[in-house]
C-alpha cells in the first residue's frame, strides 16, 4: 500500500502547490498544483498538474519553477489592472461616441446572434443605447439557408428598453449581461446564423 507524506506545501493567491514523498509507489516524489474554484459546481479546487519524480531535487525544482511563474504572472496581471484603471480614469464617453452612432452585440452558442443598438444619450462616462430593427442584406443568404448578413435600420427601434454602457479606454464598452459583447459598428454587414 502506498504511503504519502507532504514535505512541502505553499500557497500564492489562489494557487497551492504540494510536494509529496511516496513509499511503495512507482515514483518516490510528486508535485501537485491546484487552483481555487470557489464557484465550482462539483469541487472547490481544480487540478493544474500532477507530476511524478524519482529524485527530490527534481520535484523541488519543478515546484520552484512553477511558483516563480505564478509570482511573475500575478505581478503582470496586477500591473495591467493598474494601467487599465489609470487609462479609464480620464475617459469621456463623448471622446468615442456621438448621438446616433451604432453599436452591435454578437453572441450565441452553436449559432451567431446579432443585435444592433443606437446611441440615444451620452453621459460623462456612459452611453445609453436602444435596440434597432435590422434587415438582411440582399443576396447574402448562405446556400445552406441557415445564415446571412445583417445591417441595422437606423432610427427604427424595436423596443423602448435601453442599456447603459460604460465607456472604457480605446472606446471599449461594458457588457450588461455575461453573454453580451458590445462593439462600435464599423458599417459593414454582420454575420448571423441559426440552426434550429
Amino acid at each position: 500500500m502506498t504511503q504519502t507524506k507532504t514535505i512541502r506545501s505553499e500557497r500564492i493567491g489562489k494557487v497551492e502547490i504540494n510536494v509529496y514523498q511516496h513509499e511503495n509507489s512507482k515514483f518516490n516524489y510528486s508535485v501537485k498544483a491546484d487552483k481555487d474554484t470557489p464557484k465550482g459546481k462539483y469541487s472547490k479546487t481544480k487540478n493544474i498538474f500532477y507530476y511524478g519524480y524519482e529524485e527530490l531535487e527534481s520535484a523541488m525544482l519543478k515546484a520552484d519553477s512553477y511558483m516563480n511563474q505564478v509570482i511573475i504572472r500575478d505581478a503582470k496581471r496586477e500591473q495591467e489592472k493598474k494601467d487599465r484603471k489609470k487609462a479609464n480614469a480620464s475617459v469621456k464617453a463623448s471622446d468615442f461616441y456621438e448621438l446616433g452612432d451604432i453599436v452591435y452585440n454578437s453572441w450565441g452558442y452553436e449559432q451567431t446572434n446579432i443585435e444592433f443598438y443606437q446611441v440615444v444619450r451620452i453621459m460623462n462616462k456612459t452611453i445609453e443605447v436602444r435596440e434597432l430593427s435590422q434587415s438582411t442584406v440582399e443576396g447574402s443568404t448562405y446556400s445552406h439557408g441557415m445564415a446571412d448578413e445583417r445591417v441595422p435600420q437606423k432610427d427604427v427601434f424595436r423596443s423602448e428598453k435601453t442599456y447603459k454602457l460604460r465607456v472604457y479606454a480605446k472606446g471599449r464598452l461594458s457588457n450588461p449581461e455575461s453573454f453580451y459583447y458590445f462593439n462600435k459598428w464599423d458599417g459593414r454587414p454582420k454575420y448571423c446564423s441559426w440552426y434550429y
